[in-house]
């Protein structure tokens, strides 16, 4: 059932009114689905005698804008039809004064200053059609940069001497303390009907994930993502569905970056679902930070502590995976960096090539996990595999080594094993001792989770203590592994840059920097006397193209979650810093007017960019 059904039929009976003198709200928290519910019902409520006209006063700064907007949304109806407009001109109507756009360029072609109180078709559309009454709807009353006194007015006078049937939507908390005081007394004077919409989740998910959204969000067939989507937005506990709407959008966009192979699995295309909408909404509402995603904060239990993270811990990460570390969730959710989502991807248990078995089938430990299900002599096998592999000390991922030795004393302390806890023990400290150094312990960093691996799966032996003591050890070393090969990582990748800054064309130079690490402050990692030496070989025309690239960098006039590319950039500081100081210095060997020239950039360039960084130090890793 629709919950605001309700207020539907109260809108019904107040459009039939001959000159209700009131106006009629329709309020909510912002992202409540006010603007949705209205557009809803404009599109299913088609009237006969009255012309719904909706007007949007977010950003207007004066009356006078909202009467331009009406007449834009009544004009090309009229000039389509080829019908002549006019006015009665009555006493006290209201001064319109446009500037009218007759041919849709974008430039006002005439202005037109009437008074009008009725808009009225003087030629009938069709044949016996009676002449329509106008219906005002007014949304996002309280994000008008018009003072409230004259936006109330203004109303008072549409409804009172007008007698215009007025619709208001707007979220009425958001009124200042003293914008609140002219609200109540106006609005117990002119609205005559108060309605507080109710979120319908139901029908805006069926709306949201029409048949071309449900194709590109690729779910394979096992999953329900409506029940998904729809649970985690319950959890989440925060209601704002026009930020649903673009987690969706973002979902999809992210979902065409992976390749096709990881999103037909099912069990990772749920823990992977859960986890991007419980991340993105949680950021989007100011609960999560990106500086504490990147730490991991929210994958790990901070016992007696009542902060963001343990919240979202206790929300979604108790039992379920979050799949990627928190720093790939940062650079997914809150800068939009994908190029390396594939590759994180095929690291993930889920797609870890079976070794043992060129087969479909899932390997021995995974099979384990659920053995309930499996006869007595598929557990003989299947336990015989893996304590061979523990055994040998065969080499695997050290997520799946930890599944391995759960389920080895779990199945040992039940006596359906034959190794034993000492053994197990001293087979582990082998394995850590063997691999610690290997590709796989370098680039995997173990999950903080106590009952799962991150990736999906639950420990057997989660609350034994034999396992949680082994689970500490490998963790700590995983910590020092994964730094180490971090710092490996680093390394390469600034000397990958500073080779590329220093041989490539500009073009090519402008593509490493405002392309490829768009988002990135890779100029923290760069050579300050590289740079330096690349300016001082650069012609007169390519040292202009370097500014111009460099001012497309840190442009103000683009955002990223609400973010300027001075927050996101703001560790380069201490680049242009360095660089400023040896321009100032005259290291560079120049010609008179590349002198000059290099004078300039400093000065008009480097500078301003310094201390916009600086100024956004400190909020840089604000979401």
């Amino acid at each position: 059932m629709n919950p605001n059904e309700h207020i539907s039929e109260n809108l019904r009976n107040y459009l039939t009114i001959e000159a209700p003198e009131y106006a009629f709200l329709i309020s909510g928290d912002w992202g409540a689905g006010k603007t949705h519910y209205i557009d809803n019902f404009i599109a299913s409520n088609p009237q006969e005698k009255t012309r719904i006209i909706k007007i949007s006063l977010f950003s207007l700064a004066s009356t006078k804008e909202i009467n331009e907007k009406i007449f834009e949304a009544i004009y090309p109806f009229f000039a389509n039809q080829k019908v002549k407009l006019a006015g009665k001109l009555l006493k006290g109507a209201l001064s319109f004064g446009f500037k009218v756009d007759l041919n849709s360029d974008g430039k006002p072609d005439g202005t037109t200053n009437v008074k009008l109180d009725k808009l009225e078709l003087f030629e009938k559309i069709y044949p016996g059609d009676s002449n329509k009454d106008l219906v005002l709807v007014l949304d996002d009353i309280e994000r008008s940069s018009i003072p409230l006194k004259d936006t109330l007015g203004y109303i008072n006078e549409l409804t009172e001497i007008l007698k215009v049937r007025v619709v208001l939507i707007a979220n009425e908390k958001q009124f200042n303390e003293e914008e609140g005081e002219i609200y109540s007394r106006f609005k117990e004077k002119v609205i005559g009907k108060t309605f507080e919409i109710s979120q319908d989740v139901e029908s805006i998910l069926d709306e949201l994930l029409r048949v071309s959204v449900a194709v590109k969000l690729k779910a394979p067939k096992e999953i329900c993502i409506k029940e998904e989507i729809k649970n985690i937005y319950e959890v989440a506990d925060y209601r704002n569905l026009r930020k649903l709407k673009q987690t969706i959008s973002d979902f999809s966009h992210f979902l065409q970056c992976l390749q096709k192979t990881y999103t037909q699995h099912p069990v990772f295309y749920k823990y992977l679902l859960r986890t991007f909408f419980a991340l993105s909404l949680e950021l989007k509402s100011g609960q999560l930070k990106e500086g504490d995603l990147e730490g991991d904060k929210p994958f790990s239990n901070s016992r007696g502590k009542d902060d963001g993270e343990s919240i979202v811990f206790n929300k979604y990460f108790i039992n379920s995976p979050h799949l990627y570390s928190g720093k790939i969730w940062a650079e997914i959710l809150c800068k939009g960096k994908l190029n390396n989502i594939n590759e994180a991807t095929s690291k993930l248990v889920y797609f870890i090539e079976n070794t043992s078995k060129k087969t479909k089938e899932d390997p021995a430990w995974v099979q384990l996990l659920d053995y309930e299900k499996l006869e007595e002599n598929e557990f003989s096998e299947l336990i015989r595999i893996v304590e061979q592999e523990i055994v040998q000390c065969t080499e695997c991922d050290p997520r799946i080594y930890l599944h391995k030795i759960s389920i080895a004393i779990y199945f040992s302390k039940l006596k359906l094993s034959s190794l034993s806890i000492p053994f197990i023990t001293k087979a582990t400290k082998r394995f850590v001792n063997e691999y610690k150094s290997s590709e796989a312990w370098l680039t995997t960093q173990l999950s903080g989770n106590t009952f799962s691996d991150g990736i999906g799966y639950i420990y057997l032996s989660a609350k034994d203590p034999s396992f949680i003591d082994l689970r500490k050890r490998l963790l700590a070393q995983s910590k020092d592994s994964f730094e180490t090969g971090e710092q490996l990582r680093a390394k390469r990748a600034a000397d990958a840059l500073n080779e590329q800054f220093t041989n490539s064309d500009v073009k090519t130079l402008a593509k490493l920097l405002n392309k490829d690490n768009e988002y990135t402050p890779i100029l923290a990692k760069l050579s300050p006397d590289d740079f330096i030496g690349r300016l001082e070989k650069s012609t007169n025309k390519d040292l202009q193209f370097i500014s111009e690239m460099v001012s497309f960098r840190y442009r103000d006039n683009h955002t990223l979650n609400g973010r300027t590319f001075s927050q996101i950039l703001h560790e380069e500081h201490k680049f242009w810093e360095a660089v400023s100081e040896r321009l100032k210095s005259g290291q560079i060997k120049a010609t008179s007017l590349k002198s000059h020239l290099l004078e300039m950039f400093n000065e008009n360039k480097v500078i301003p960019i310094i201390k916009s960084l600086i100024k956004n130090a400190k909020t840089g890793s604000a979401y």
